[in-house]
């Protein structure tokens, strides 16, 4: 016996909830699975490939990302999935305070400050966004900038405790939640396996 593909196109009426289940590349209006992405249609779900159609993020995805904005109790982010697929994702990108470390924080301004590139972790994906988590020890700030000058922030490990210190001279001790990728972009992508962001 063999098995026919079937060939979608976006707004193509899949079927409904009742007979598939959702699966990428498709959404479902009342009730009713509709095709977001021209490609093959599986058998099993409404799941839609395409190999040259950008797939949608996915939850514990690993990424990049700019903190654009910060405000208590969230951070508004600009996000680059670290993948060698082209990945598409809800805006806006938020972290919560409550997914800001691993530990309690009080304040958002003590994990990362505007412009800060952060490396964290997809932990929520609906309609109204992308939620990043920086709660496993790895995630944290990976490239930080002077308050005052905006030069690049050097790591210094001479103290109790890592700090990070303006390289032009401002010499004032900045706090973020640093991690043990400061400094090392290259060893996080050689850890995915990722050639190029």
């Amino acid at each position: 016996m063999t098995t026919q593909t079937k060939v979608v196109f976006p707004g193509t009426q899949i079927g409904t909830e009742e007979e598939y289940l959702q699966g990428e590349g498709t959404y479902s209006r009342g009730g009713v699975i509709i095709a977001t992405l021209m490609g093959a249609q599986s058998e099993r779900d409404a799941h839609i490939t395409n190999p040259r159609s950008p797939r949608q993020i996915r939850l514990g995805e690993p990424v990049f990302a700019r903190v654009d904005n910060a405000f208590d109790p969230i951070m508004l982010l600009t996000v680059k999935p670290i993948s060698n697929e082209r990945v598409i994702y809800p805006m806006p990108s938020i972290v919560h305070v409550s997914e800001a470390a691993p530990f309690y924080v009080d304040k958002l301004r003590d994990v990362a400050k505007v412009g800060d590139i952060i490396y964290g972790e997809v932990s929520k994906v609906n309609k109204l966004g992308t939620n990043i988590t920086l709660k496993k020890p790895d995630y944290g700030v990976v490239l930080a900038f002077c308050t005052r000058c905006k030069k690049p922030l050097k790591l210094d490990n001479s103290g109790q405790r890592p700090i990070l210190k303006c390289t032009a001279g401002c010499n004032l001790p900045e706090g973020r939640l640093i991690s043990p990728y400061y400094g090392n972009l290259r060893g996080i992508l050689e850890r995915y396996k990722v050639e190029n962001l």
